[in-house]
């Protein structure tokens, strides 16, 4: 009886080791596994909270790069598009182009402003193609824009050997308001016929434009 008490005890001996083993070594570890898991968790999430924060970053980043190139665009738009003609101002720079180029103009009709269609770069082409059913939708409904854009035709015509005859037209193209050529026609001056180097008289057709701003009004019939 003795010996199978002493056989019982000596067999729960290492049953007893492992369990204070458990207890007093793997128990911390398994907590420390638990514990870094969670840390990771959280470092994971960190990570992913600051990447979105940088990538939001980027993306104003860009926008405000965007921003500045627009803004860079437009800032001499009310030089190139001034709220009024101004003739006389351009009527002056066309007498300083004529003389910095050693040229003469000899005609200068402007014609009456009318209103220069803006397009919508985001209609379908289309519908576009489809005139007759374009008619019907222009009645119904027209895009308000925040700028109506007014276009003035000029026709000049102008004298001078061709180089002279090429750099003022080049003035014409780098023309701080905007001046559109819609089209040139040359010939040789009959006055100059039997020289050499003849001078040419050039006719140029092109316009400037002022810009309006459209101002909503309140509809007819409500009091507030």
């Amino acid at each position: 009886m003795k010996n199978s008490k002493k056989t019982i005890l000596i067999t729960l001996i290492p049953t007893v080791l492992t369990l204070l083993f458990i207890t007093h070594v793997l128990s911390p570890a398994i907590q420390n596994y638990n514990d870094l898991r969670n840390k990771f968790i959280e470092i994971k999430n960190t990570y992913e909270e600051t990447k979105t924060s940088v990538e939001q970053l980027q993306n104003n980043k860009k926008l405000l790069t965007e921003l500045a190139e627009l803004n860079n665009k437009v800032a001499d738009f009310d030089i190139q598009i001034p709220p009024e003609f101004e003739d006389e101002f351009f009527l002056v720079d066309l007498g300083k182009f004529s003389t910095n180029t050693t040229t003469k103009i000899i005609a200068l009709d402007s014609k009456t402003e009318k209103s220069f269609e803006i397009s919508n770069p985001n209609a379908n082409p289309d519908k576009t193609s489809k005139k007759s059913k374009s008619k019907r939708k222009k009645q119904e409904e027209q895009p308000v824009y925040p700028l109506a854009i007014y276009e003035k035709p000029f026709e000049i015509k102008t004298l001078g050997h061709y180089n002279k005859i090429i750099d003022f037209v080049s003035c014409l193209e780098n023309y701080q308001r905007k001046f559109i050529i819609n089209g040139v026609s040359a010939e040789i001056s009959k006055n100059d016929e039997a020289n050499p180097n003849p001078k040419i008289e050039l006719k140029i057709e092109g316009s400037t434009f002022k810009a309006v701003k459209n101002l909503t009004e309140p509809e007819s019939g409500k009091i507030e």
